[in-house]
């Protein structure tokens, strides 16, 4: 089949120390609206009117909501690469607009998309490891990975495939 599944991954947030920091927010203004709004007790020494402690709590419930929504997709099929950056970017890349692919450790670390002097767009979901793709018009980016040995052997394998039909 045209469409057969070469290499797949999924990457959500795994960094604990980020949710840590997250939730207890949440759950700081979680607990504040409730002394607030139930309870009658003012939230702090300065407090919010309710309706602002509201707004508060749903913005940071949204924020949440959002960090854990963000995904980075990478999928290689016989026709394309895909790189899915949810939600900021879709890219499906035919096989012959790739001039080549790297496997590498970045000097850096973090979660996101970070431009780059060397490499371009980084699309990055946690750790340091991925692959540098570069495109036959000259542009570079850089697809984070768990695997990126993996990914490296799968694109340059169709970049020899399409080269050598």
């Amino acid at each position: 089949m045209e469409t057969d599944i070469l290499f797949s991954e999924k990457q959500k947030i795994r960094a604990w120390w980020l949710w840590l920091m997250l939730l207890a927010a949440w759950l700081l203004f979680i607990a504040g609206a409730y002394r607030q709004l139930v309870q009658g007790i003012p939230f702090g020494d300065h407090p919010l009117p309710d309706g602002g402690l509201l707004f508060f709590c749903l913005f940071m419930t949204a924020i949440n909501l959002f960090v854990y929504s963000m995904t980075l997709e990478t999928r290689a099929d016989r026709r394309h690469l895909h790189v899915y950056f949810f939600p900021f970017l879709r890219r499906q890349i035919p096989w012959q607009n790739i001039a080549g692919a790297e496997a590498m450790q970045l000097y850096f670390t973090g979660i996101g998309l970070r431009l780059t002097l060397r490499h371009g767009w980084a699309y990055i979901m946690g750790g340091s490891g991925g692959v540098a793709i570069t495109l036959k018009t000259g542009e570079r980016f850089f697809v984070g990975s768990r695997q990126p040995e993996a990914l490296e052997a799968i694109i340059k394998e169709q970049i020899a495939h399409r080269h050598n039909s």
